[in-house]
């Protein structure tokens, strides 16, 4: 037990109980940014999402969760210049597809795309097509 300068007992902790306390929260502190470092590959230092995150994951699944925790999963089908685009094969300017199964349609609006590789984006995506067996989702990346 501690003591002030008059020699009151104090009560607390321990400074081995203080020194373990101590570490577990350094520990803690370095998770968020062990996940920070994996988001931050998805985006150049001015925050853009790139074109060259997504290439090599063409044909990958993804979980697609909604704001409520609701998800599916999707493949990524397609990356393609946009047809208004005067830079092709632009890093900033170009369109995503997914594929996911018809029976689990999920209406236009932000989502969380998670991958291994990634983690988290979210995207604003819209169903594109009917799909007779499969549902295409398009997200529009547009950031000139």
């Amino acid at each position: 037990m501690a003591s002030d300068p008059v020699g009151n007992h104090i009560p607390g902790i321990s400074r081995r109980a203080f020194l373990a306390g101590g570490a577990t929260v350094a520990v803690l502190a370095v998770l968020p940014i062990a996940t920070a470092a994996r988001a931050a590959a998805l985006v150049s230092s001015s925050g853009v999402v790139k074109r060259s995150t997504f290439t090599p994951l063409l044909g990958a699944t993804f979980r697609m969760l909604d704001s409520t925790g609701h998800s599916t999963n999707v493949v990524l089908s397609e990356i393609s210049d946009l047809k208004s685009s005067s830079a092709p094969g632009s890093e900033t300017v170009f369109s995503l597809v997914f594929d996911g199964p018809k029976t689990s349609a999920r209406p236009s609006g932000t989502y969380r795309f998670r991958h291994a590789q990634t983690g988290d984006v979210a995207l604003f995506v819209g169903p594109i097509d009917r799909g007779l067996k499969v549902k295409h989702y398009e997200a529009v990346v547009n950031q000139r």
